[in-house]
């Protein structure tokens, strides 16, 4: 492999630049594709307009979840292909997908939870905590995430992920509500005497940050 690397590194042939670079680029090795980045990129110091390199450069940032860039370099090429060109709509839809794929990546929900002293005195040994996010329409929740009974405050994170359904991502909510549950015995049910907290309905740009405090009990 290292003797391939030198010759193609060493020869002035684009092509044999490029099929290496996308060896490296569908490489399972993490540094390997940045690799392949930083060729790519000095190939189009060369020749900023060469498609195939333009292409194998959006894809590589596409794999390392680079989704800005990959997006600027596919609107490059459109900029570059013939309003008939075929691949026009292939391109399109990579753009599409990275959008949502960047959409996704940067949502998240920031949480914070805090008990009543009332509730913090009846804690129960190997308690579970239940985090559903809901849409506060329908009843079964978005998002939904089980942890074991720790410290308070407790502090973390949702995003899809932690969704039940695909096609009800947290990234595509317009308004959320969080309920956190302790639960005695584990249970996914609610049962009579656990205790819980409900936020208020928020509305939701995929960056909030909500506190709930535990206070109230299951009837």
């Amino acid at each position: 492999m290292e003797e391939l690397a030198r010759l193609q590194l060493a020869s002035d042939n684009l092509a044999l630049k490029q099929d290496y670079a996308e060896v490296l680029t569908r490489s399972s090795d993490p540094q390997d594709n940045r690799q392949a980045g930083l060729m790519l990129r000095d190939m189009l110091k060369d020749n900023g307009s060469d498609l195939r390199t333009l292409g194998l450069l959006a894809f590589n940032a596409y794999e390392l979840q680079q989704f800005d860039q990959a997006i600027g370099t596919w609107q490059t090429m459109l900029k570059l292909i013939p309003a008939d060109d075929r691949r026009r709509a292939m391109i399109e839809r990579s753009i599409e997908q990275a959008k949502t794929d960047a959409s996704q990546q940067n949502t998240q929900l920031a949480l914070t939870v805090t008990l009543t002293p009332e509730a913090e005195k009846m804690l129960p040994p190997g308690g579970v905590i239940y985090i559903s996010v809901s849409d506060s329409v329908l009843s079964v929740p978005v998002a939904v995430k089980r942890l074991p009974l720790s410290y308070f405050p407790l502090s973390l994170t949702l995003d899809d992920s932690n969704t039940m359904m695909p096609e009800r991502l947290l990234s595509a909510q317009h308004q959320v509500q969080v309920r956190v549950r302790i639960s005695r015995d584990g249970s996914v049910t609610p049962q009579s005497g656990d205790w819980f907290g409900l936020s208020v309905v928020t509305p939701w740009d995929g960056h909030q940050h909500m506190a709930v405090e535990i206070n109230q009990r299951q009837p």
